[in-house]
């Protein structure tokens, strides 16, 4: 087939192939990163929300010494239950600042915050949203230190080691020996804790073979406590997602390129139908080869259809050509050979001036028929090109029409025809080429009066119709056969009925050559035996155009 000639490297299949595979594998890259993210977030967000509830739970352990309720709520200056509590509590103790604050949920909403005012340590009770609030002088249990830590160390010896629980001292070291290996005990006391104490801050520890979420609070004397929960296992499973996304990945791209492929190798083979025609037009100028329609859609098929319309304008373009040039050559070829037919007989005749003087008069005649053919050949090229360019001038057709009806008169009279004119009163005004128009109606009076027999009949009709001046010439000669009515504006093309008759076959494609580049038309009527009909139309100028000039 065409594309397996192709160098796939260069081909565009190859190119199609490998942007489907990278638009595949990027898609598959972006669903698999949003799904990373949004699974990374929702565990994150997940253990964050157990590690401040473990947190908040040990910070009653250490403020109060005692395990807490099951109903307990932990109100957090973040939220707006605890910033309101803040500002009721500072209406009671001007300039108190919140350490621990927590509901009761089975004594009826009772609160208690615990805080300073300066460097003394008050308790405040109360309800939520009542105006009666006691305020009394807080002392933290001596044992709530060490209840911390039992609770550290049973968390630790539960054989859950997906779990941290940690107290740190001032100087950010373990009070205790708790089972942490020496590289998670190194990781836990290096680890940066300058926060804001009271709150409680998130972050990631890097442990020596893991990672570990932890959430820690800074308390008012220094110490820090600390919950953690271990990674491993997310870190492992995400592992195998990231393993099980480069093979998928690998697949995809294997996959949508073969896909990549096989579409750009259906597309483009009809394509390469199109391009082999082309080739095979090229190689043997067969120009009736045409490529037949596909189904690969209506692109492709448009495509087919465009290039059969050029091969068939080609074909026919070139079909006209070697007919001109079988035509150009045979008109050449007669006043050749009968110039040198004459050069021949007066150098081997009567060598006397006076011969020569002939013999190089009718030479001359002869060449200036030549050179008018040539002529009209070129204009016509260039009028059909548009390389000429038109003089355009505001005219009166119709006085055109009534000076070559002048000239014209004296040959009809001369040949016994009967000349009628039907002309309107007003002039007909038009912008054209005055020449050129000029040339029109005189190749049509003469092809007219050339083909009428003696006591015929030629009328010529001017009309302004619409925006449009209608020239109609009519006669009465031998008419045009319906198969050759279009032939006639062929360049060097003769009917049968002309082959006797003066003439080159060029005076018609001067007419509609000229009309087409005034953006008129010219169109035949025809009835053999009884004559034909030469319509020519051109735009009128309008009226306000015409009196400004």
């Amino acid at each position: 087939m065409f594309w397996s000639k192709q160098a796939w490297p260069r081909s565009a299949k190859t190119r199609i192939a490998l942007l489907y595979a990278t638009l595949f594998l990027l898609s598959f890259a972006i669903l698999f990163v949003l799904v990373y993210a949004f699974w990374g977030i929702g565990n994150r967000d997940l253990f964050d929300r157990e590690l401040e509830e473990r947190l908040d739970r040990a910070g009653y352990v250490y403020w109060t010494g005692s395990l807490p309720p099951e109903r307990l709520r932990i109100l957090h200056l973040s939220g707006e239950s605890g910033r309101k509590l803040h500002r009721e509590v500072r209406r009671k103790l001007p300039g108190f600042r919140v350490l621990f604050a927590y509901a009761d949920e089975e004594k009826e909403r009772a609160v208690t915050a615990i805080g300073t005012v300066g460097e003394a340590l008050y308790r405040v009770t109360g309800r939520e949203g009542g105006d009666h609030w006691s305020v009394a002088p807080f002392i933290r249990p001596e044992g709530a230190g060490r209840a911390i830590l039992e609770l550290c160390e049973r968390s630790l010896n539960s054989g859950r080691r997906r779990s941290y629980f940690v107290l740190l001292d001032q100087s950010r070291r373990f009070p205790s020996d708790p089972l942490l290996s020496a590289g998670e005990r190194k990781a836990f006391e290096t680890f940066d804790y300058s926060r804001r104490p009271g709150k409680i801050h998130f972050g990631v520890l890097h442990a020596p073979r893991n990672r570990i979420r932890i959430a820690w609070r800074i308390f008012d004397d220094g110490q820090v406590l600390v919950a953690g929960i271990n990674l491993h296992d997310v870190d492992t499973m995400q592992h195998r997602a990231a393993v099980v996304f480069l093979a998928v990945g690998a697949s995809v791209l294997v996959l949508s390129a073969a896909a990549g492929w096989l579409l750009a190798c259906w597309m483009f083979g009809e394509v390469g139908k199109v391009s082999l025609a082309a080739e095979e037009i090229a190689a043997a100028g067969d120009y009736s080869r045409r490529v037949p329609e596909g189904r690969s859609g209506s692109e492709i098929r448009r495509l087919s259809r465009s290039f059969n319309t050029m091969v068939a304008n080609t074909e026919a373009v070139v079909n006209e050509l070697r007919t001109i040039s079988d035509n150009i050559a045979h008109d050449l070829r007669t006043p050749l050979t009968r110039m040198l037919g004459r050069a021949e007989l007066t150098v081997t005749g009567e060598q006397t001036l006076e011969a020569y003087r002939e013999t190089l008069g009718d030479n001359a005649e002869e060449c200036r028929r030549m050179l008018s053919l040539i002529n009209l050949m070129l204009e016509i090229a260039r009028t059909e090109s548009g390389a000429a360019q038109l003089r355009r001038e505001v005219l009166d057709l119709r006085e055109l029409v009534v000076q070559a009806l002048a000239l014209f008169r004296m040959v009809t009279e001369g040949r016994g025809q009967i000349l009628t004119e039907n002309l309107p009163d007003a002039p007909v005004t038009v912008a054209g080429d005055k020449l050129k128009l000029q040339q029109v109606i005189a190749n049509l009076l003469d092809n007219a009066a050339k083909f009428t027999p003696e006591h015929g009949s030629i009328t010529v009709t001017l009309t302004a119709s619409g925006t449009e001046a209608v020239l109609v010439v009519r006669d009465s000669g031998c008419g045009i056969a319906p198969e050759e009515r279009e032939k006639v504006f062929r360049r060097f093309y003769r009917a049968d009925s002309s082959r006797n008759l003066p003439g080159n076959g060029l005076g018609l494609s001067l007419v509609r050559a000229v009309a087409r580049a005034h953006g008129g038309e010219v169109t035949l009527r025809s009835e053999v035996g009884k004559g034909s009909e030469f319509t020519v139309t051109l735009p009128l100028l309008p009226e306000q155009d015409a009196s400004r000039q």
